[in-house]
């Protein structure tokens, strides 16, 4: 038993038109969508996993930046628990927290770039390679 490369179904080896589709095995190109055990299929493009991976980090020192932005407490009200709090005034624990934000998001701009790159380079070998 072999398997129609147009639409997927199960044919005998001796077949030369798919009983199913009515696709003729002997063209390659099939006359529907579905393209799952076609070269085309297996020829896509897709991100790669340093791509992937750099996204999910950048996100990531996107949330924590966030975090650092907008998490803050000096201690001075009940529950009395120091968040992103460094020194005695809160004009240098803005400061601070503001610096430390513009450097997660400088972070994650560039792993954002990075991961970018990885995906077009990617692309660009694919398509060198047909």
């Amino acid at each position: 038993m072999k398997t129609c490369p147009n639409c997927s179904q199960e044919i005998a080896e001796e077949v030369v038109v798919c009983p199913f589709c009515k696709k003729d095995l002997a063209d390659t190109t099939p006359i529907n969508n579905v393209t799952k055990n076609t070269e085309a299929a297996k020829d896509g493009f897709t991100f790669p996993k340093e791509s992937i991976f750099s996204y999910a980090l950048a996100a990531i020192f996107v949330a924590t930046g966030f975090y650092k932005m907008w998490a803050y407490s000096n201690g001075e009200e009940y529950p009395y628990d120091v968040v992103n709090a460094y020194v005695g005034g809160d004009a240098y624990n803005y400061i601070i927290n503001a610096n430390y934000t513009v450097a997660y998001f400088v972070l994650a701009l560039t792993l954002v770039l990075l991961g970018s790159t990885f995906a077009i380079v990617k692309a660009i070998t694919l398509k060198k390679e047909r």
